[in-house]
Formats: structure tokens, sequence, C-alpha cells
């Protein structure tokens, strides 16, 4: 299994193109890549900021910055919500946005240890 943390600051060797297709470039080889070597590939990205300005906070698929392309191309997108941040009532959870091989799942309730920074299940 192969980690990206932070999709968009990997470089794509055709500069020049506007940064949505370099990044759509980068996916695309990514998926090549988890297909050829027969390996998972976990790459987190960061979300535009639409979502601050929504009352409710709701992340979409279509919030993903830079390129839809990461959404297209990627088998499951799994959101984390914090709630938590805005309300003080409400308990984070994360969200299966899209699941190529099966069904949907809406929330999955999660417990933040603050001290560890980790997040630990219900």
């Amino acid at each position: 299994m192969v980690i990206i943390d932070y999709l968009q600051l990997i470089e794509n060797p055709r500069k020049g193109e506007p940064r949505h297709i370099e990044v759509a470039g980068i996916s695309r080889t990514l998926k090549q890549l988890t297909m050829q070597l027969n390996i998972s590939i976990i790459a987190l990205s960061q979300l535009n900021k639409e979502p601050e300005g929504r009352t409710n906070k709701k992340i979409y698929l279509s919030d993903t910055r830079e390129s839809e392309a990461i959404t297209q191309d990627a088998d499951y997108v799994i959101f984390l919500y914090r709630p938590s941040i805005y309300w003080d009532d409400e308990r984070d959870y994360i969200s299966l946005a899209k699941n190529r091989h099966g069904t949907m799942i809406d929330k999955i309730h999660l417990n933040y240890n603050q001290p560890y920074n980790r997040y630990e299940e219900v």
C-alpha cells in the first residue's frame, strides 16, 4: 500500500498546462499504477472552500480541489466530516461518498482522541 499525503503537491512533468489538467494526469497515472502493480494507493486531497460557505458545512464530491478527475478515477472517496468544530453537540464521522464496488455509507461515527491526535471507532 502507498499513502500519498496531499495529492496536489505531486509535480507533473508536463508543466505549462492548466493545473486541473496536470492534477487529472497525476490521478490517471496513479490509477494505472494501482492496476499494474496490484497495490492500493490512498491519496489525500485538499477540498475547495465551498463547504465553508454552506450553513450545514456538508462536503460533496464536487468539492475536490483542482480536478474532478480525482473523484472519477477513484474507486472509493471517503470524507472526514467534523461538525464538532462548528457545533459542540454533534459527533465527527466519515462518509463513504463513492464506492465503485458496493453501496454508499452515509455516516460512520468516530470519537476524536485529542491527546493522541487520532480517531477511534465508536
